[in-house]
């Protein structure tokens, strides 16, 4: 094989013969792997968990010491080994406020989703706890404090009405979910974020209240203009090795934006009064 830098720096040659067949790396090894199907798995290669339905976290080498080269073990521990689910999405989060990260499980083929809490060590319960009292087609979680108390709380995307589930804090989301709009889609994905801009609403009406159009361009103007910040001030003092100009810039162009601030506003005055 033949790799050419395309900038034309230079050019390194690579000659395999004879050429190699790709297989998978042995364990302890990076490898990147079709787990589609349990059949492609090539036992002689690797013994990685192949299973296509099995929740299994991955756990270092050691769980209380890993290695530094970021070893895992050759078989994975099994999260909710009495639940076997069809989950289609999983996240993590402190959803109970002790620190540390717990799971959440959507499940697909109407099985209920699960909560798994961590035990502050990477062990989760043999059973999940059944988020609310719905078995549905779930395809997507996210945890965000919607409420504004402080503790995470769950909203999820269904085959059908997608749902809300309040956090009391310790992890529990209650009974029942509550159904997001009327609507009753086959949801695939959902994403969190403050689409109405929140409390800046109110700001932005309060504003004209205390300040018009050119009085706000102007503030911009005199910022624009005068010294930046007191960062520059010391930079300028390093590079010139002199406090002469450093003080010329920081007072000679608060001078200059206030100037110039000024006479825009006062013109602008005379053509608002027109």
């Amino acid at each position: 094989m033949c790799f050419v830098n395309r900038a034309g720096m230079f050019l390194s040659l690579l000659f395999i013969f004879p050429l190699a067949t790709l297989h998978a790396a042995a364990p302890g090894i990076p490898f990147t792997e079709d787990f589609s199907a349990e059949t492609l798995m090539d036992s002689s290669l690797t013994n990685a968990n192949w299973s296509t339905t099995e929740q299994a976290v991955y756990l270092a080498s050691q769980i209380t010491h890993p290695t530094a080269n970021g070893g895992f073990a050759s078989t994975g521990a099994a999260l909710g080994s009495s639940n076997i689910d069809n989950t289609a999405s999983i996240i993590l989060g402190d959803v109970d406020g002790d620190d540390d990260l717990d799971l959440i499980v959507a499940n697909d083929s109407s099985q209920a989703n699960r909560l798994y809490l961590n035990d502050g060590s990477g062990g989760f319960a043999a059973s999940g706890t059944a988020i609310g009292s719905e078995a549905e087609s779930s395809r997507s979680v996210s945890l965000a404090d919607m409420d504004g108390d402080g503790d995470l709380d769950l909203v999820v995307a269904n085959n059908g009405a997608n749902r809300f589930y309040r956090n009391d804090g310790n992890g529990d989301f209650g009974a029942s979910g509550t159904a997001i709009g009327t609507d009753t889609d086959n949801t695939y994905s959902i994403a969190l974020g403050d689409v109405d801009e929140g409390n800046s609403s109110a700001l932005r009406k309060e504003l004209p209240k205390h300040y018009n159009g050119l009085q706000a361009y102007c503030i911009m103007l005199f910022c624009l203009l005068s010294a930046p910040c007191i960062a520059t001030f010391a930079i300028t003092r390093r590079e010139s090795n002199s406090w002469f100009w450093a003080f010329f810039q920081l007072f000679g162009l608060t001078v200059l934006a206030y100037v110039v601030t000024t006479i825009v506003y006062q013109v602008g005055i005379l053509f608002m009064a027109v």
